[in-house]
């Protein structure tokens, strides 16, 4: 018997090694095939005579890689490939107009998901270079939002879905105000603040808008949207204003079209005419291949595209450096954003190349830790002055609050008409739970050796000699904030006081006001780095980005395809569209570190039409 269990045990073990051999060698044979897939897809692919560039604007567009712990959850979760990046989109524009090979440019931006004001301007501008060179630019989507429609007006011929709508609406600075709920909860929050336009602390104290908040929020918006409606109305040869007295109007015009909106579009000259899918293709061959059919007009991707145009890592002759920084500023590297310490290194490790004459730092940040904003500052002035290194900060959609911090320290700043910048001012947060656990009947109690000993703890009240301390420490890093602004913009205090207070200005008002030097791109700020360093007009530029290394991102690198179809097929899209908009939800609301009183130099993210 127990002869005969032992043989049933060693069988069973047998079977067990075998299926494990087998497992093993069919997970290896995956890997090995994983690598030559990655090998042969990383190959440029041919691009022959005739062929239409395919700009398919999906997800969000940002500046560069997000790297956030959130994002790489959500990435993680099958939200992955979710992101375009600014520079890719130009830079493929730019090269296939000159290319002989690309007839023209079939744009999609009916999956687009979010960009920024700068953005569509930078894009926009990219289609209106390209099509100067006499080639086509065709968009069809089957609805259009505002920012969708903003980019695809810029084409020669802009089509969509007989059932398609075009939703322009305007510019919105409304938010959620959590004051009285956190009241209710027995949450008190805290607030010191310098500026009386700082309204970032509004939303958890309050429960709406100040007047000075509004003030501000009119000042830029209304200035934006003019912008904004200008851009359109050029590319579709409207009169100025037409697109707000269409707003305006539209109840009753739709009415008189009987609810036919496409027949309200054609008629406002907002759209050039009504295809489905399958009338566009048609309309591609009769445009670019007439006589064949549409399996005969060959697309190239811009991913697949700009494989066969390979950045230069290093610079081969003297020439510029430009560094990408992208989010909220912070000294928490799981936060994701701008980090100092990673920033920092990436500008160390850049600076190595001694071709590098000069720097383009293209910032887009709302700010954040006034600590971390510091360190990069004083990192870059370090960099100018050891090394006699001229700095051009390019702005992105935002460079504020701490965003321009860190731009008092470059040699000029080039800010384009629609970025978000200035908010010179202070805050800091900070939320106590006594009246919660008075109301959950919970005590607290216990010895302590200084009154400092439960300093910044949430259990209790703020100490009125610690309230005194953040104050000093809150208007200390406001004085210094105007000093910088004033010594690096060579303006008086009162000229800085002035523009100062939290108060948050675009690039077409921040120029006349003496906080930007030029109005411009980054194309524009690379040209003026170049100058500035008395190089020529073709001199190299080669771009960095402050990412992670180490082998948890190589892994998540090689995965990320394989994790977003597993999930997909397990849990379906819809689970990886929440996690979507939880990430959109995280990029539209303000972020600053809430729970330990430092000085916060944040303003208003981006505009997202």
């Amino acid at each position: 018997m127990i002869r005969f269990f032992g043989k049933l045990a060693r069988g069973l073990f047998l079977c067990i090694d075998i299926c494990r051999r087998i497992v093993l060698n069919i997970l290896f044979a995956a890997f090995v095939l994983a690598i030559v897939w990655l090998i042969s897809s990383s190959s440029p692919k041919e691009v022959r005579e005739g062929t239409l560039l395919d700009v398919r604007l999906t997800g969000t567009i940002v500046e560069a890689e997000q790297t956030g712990a959130q994002t790489q959850l959500i990435s993680q979760l099958g939200g992955e490939s979710n992101e375009l990046k600014l520079r890719d989109i130009v830079r493929s524009l730019e090269i296939a107009s000159i290319d002989p090979h690309i007839e023209g440019v079939v744009l999609r931006v009916g999956t687009l998901e979010r960009v920024g004001l700068v953005g569509i301007r930078e894009i926009g501008a990219a289609i209106d270079r390209f099509r100067k060179t006499g080639k086509s630019v065709v968009a069809w989507a089957p609805s259009y939002t505002q920012g969708q429609y903003a980019i695809a007006s810029h084409a020669n011929a802009l089509f969509i879905h007989p059932m398609g709508t075009v939703l322009l609406k305007g510019l919105s600075g409304t938010n959620l105000y959590w004051g009285d709920t956190l009241k209710s909860l027995g949450v008190k929050v805290n607030v010191f603040k310098a500026g009386a336009y700082k309204s970032a602390p509004e939303l958890y104290f309050s429960d709406k808008p100040s007047d000075a908040n509004l003030a501000s929020q009119k000042g830029y918006l209304d200035e934006a949207w003019r912008l904004f409606t200008a851009d359109i109305e050029k590319s579709r040869g409207l009169m100025p204003g037409a697109l707000s007295r269409y707003i305006e109007s539209l109840p009753e015009t739709l009415a008189k079209h009987q609810g036919d909106f496409s027949s309200v579009l054609l008629d406002a000259n907002l759209i050039d005419g009504v295809k489905t899918q399958e009338e566009m293709d048609q309309f591609l061959v009769k445009t670019f291949a007439p006589g064949k059919n549409i399996d005969d007009i060959a697309t190239v991707k811009i991913e697949d595209y700009l494989d066969g145009f390979p950045e230069n890592a290093v610079l081969s002759e003297p020439g510029v450096i430009t560094i990408v920084a992208e989010g909220t500023i912070s000294n928490v590297s799981q936060l994701g954003g701008i980090v100092a310490s990673r920033l920092n290194a990436t500008i160390d490790a850049a600076f190595k190349d001694p071709n590098a004459r000069a720097l383009v730092l293209r910032l887009n940040s709302p700010g954040g830790d006034a600590v971390a904003a510091e360190m990069i500052r004083s990192k870059l002035d370090t960099l100018k002055k050891e090394k006699n290194i001229p700095i051009v900060i390019s702005m992105g959609d935002a460079a504020a609050s701490g965003g321009y911090w860190i731009s008092t320290v470059a040699t000029e700043i080039v800010a384009d008409p629609m970025t978000v910048t200035g908010s010179i001012g202070v805050f800091a947060l900070f939320p106590t739970l006594e009246g919660m656990l008075q109301k959950i009947q919970v005590g607290v109690g216990g010895y302590k050796t200084t009154w400092m000993a439960d300093y910044m703890s949430p259990l209790s009240a703020i100490d009125p000699r610690a309230q005194q301390m953040i104050d000093a420490s809150i208007m200390r890093t406001y004085a210094d904030f105007k000093k910088l602004v004033g010594q690096s913009r060579k303006l008086s205090s009162s000229q800085v006081e002035s523009i100062a207070q939290g108060r948050v200005w675009l690039g077409s008002q921040a120029k006349p006001r003496g906080l930007v030097d030029r109005l411009g791109g980054l194309a524009d700020a690379e040209s003026l780095a170049k100058s500035l360093a008395s190089l020529t007009d073709n001199a190299p530029v080669i771009y960095w980005e402050a990412l992670p290394g180490g082998w948890r991102s190589m892994l998540a690198s090689f995965f990320k395809e394989t994790r977003k179809e597993a999930f997909s097929l397990l849990l379906g899209s819809s689970f990886a569209q929440l996690f979507h908009s939880a990430e959109a939800l995280e990029h539209n609301r303000f972020e600053w570190s809430f729970a330990t009183g430092a000085p916060q130099l944040m303003g208003p993210a981006g505009m997202y039409p």
